[in-house]
């Protein structure tokens, strides 16, 4: 049990590794992005407003915004950042001990993990897509204002950066499916009765639904049953968005004995 409390923690803690790396790079790429645009939006609200988003030009705009956004580095974050996610939680969970509370897992095929990497990296670049578009939208509804172009571009930015803290979630809410997406693979071939043990922090940060089934030992087909409220099949999602727990594959008699009955692992007895 210790093992697996150990493993759990583990987890947790290279999600929130990954986590603030990624956040400390986001904001020098947003940095860099806001000065990357300054000129662009400056093209595009000064002189002659009408004149700038009539025909090809609204286009031609929206396809600026998105390249400066990749020459301020977001589409190599997008890269760097989520093949770092999948191969260090892959590490993470792999890095498995065979003791009590501990099954053995098998290393899940290479091409898996890359789609992993794919799907996690295909998400973030469709966030930068967004982001562009919606300063576009912004800024063609902008030109026949009568405002400053500064005013202009202060409200621009502003809603740039309020859509960080949405692409911040994403990220760590996929860092943590990788992990149990690992965990998944690695446990494919495990008999259907085998048992999972949801394992992770015990705080007041916790959702009501990890609070709920943290300590809990149930099989896979009640785990995907369950509804956490935000997002489908909780054996990989967990929590939902910002979750921090895991599912880990268990052994243990003691912790056989309570699965898919409702109680927890001794452990976490004292879990309201």
């Amino acid at each position: 049990m210790a093992d697996l409390l150990g493993r759990g923690r583990r987890i947790a803690e290279t999600a929130d590794r990954l986590s603030h790396a990624f956040q400390r790079e986001l904001a020098r790429v947003l940095q860099d992005t806001e000065r990357a645009l300054q000129p662009i939006l400056r093209r595009a609200l000064d002189g002659d407003r009408t004149e700038q988003v009539r025909g090809a030009r609204g286009l031609a705009l929206r396809r600026e915004l998105r390249d400066a956004l990749a020459r301020a580095g977001y589409d190599r974050l997008a890269d760097t950042a989520t093949s770092q996610a999948v191969a260090q939680m892959a590490e993470t969970v792999l890095a498995t001990r065979i003791g009590q509370g501990a099954v053995r897992l098998v290393q899940p095929d290479a091409r898996k993990l890359f789609a992993l990497i794919e799907i996690g990296r295909t998400n973030l670049l469709q966030v930068g897509d967004d982001t562009a578009a919606a300063i576009w939208r912004s800024t063609t509804s902008w030109v026949f204002s009568a405002r400053s172009t500064n005013d202009i571009l202060d409200d621009l930015f502003e809603a740039i950066d309020e859509d960080v803290g949405a692409l911040h979630t994403l990220f760590d809410t996929q860092v943590s499916m990788f992990g149990r997406q690992v965990e998944a693979l690695a446990t494919a071939d495990l008999p259907a009765d085998q048992p999972f043990l949801y394992v992770g922090p015990n705080d007041k940060r916790n959702r009501p639904f990890c609070r709920e089934h943290v300590g809990q030992v149930l099989t896979r087909d009640r785990i995907e049953a369950l509804d956490n409220g935000q997002l489908p099949n909780p054996f990989v999602t967990g929590g939902g968005y910002n979750c921090r727990h895991s599912w880990l594959a268990v052994e243990s008699q003691e912790l056989r004995d309570i699965v898919n009955t409702g109680a927890r692992a001794p452990e976490f007895a004292g879990v309201a």
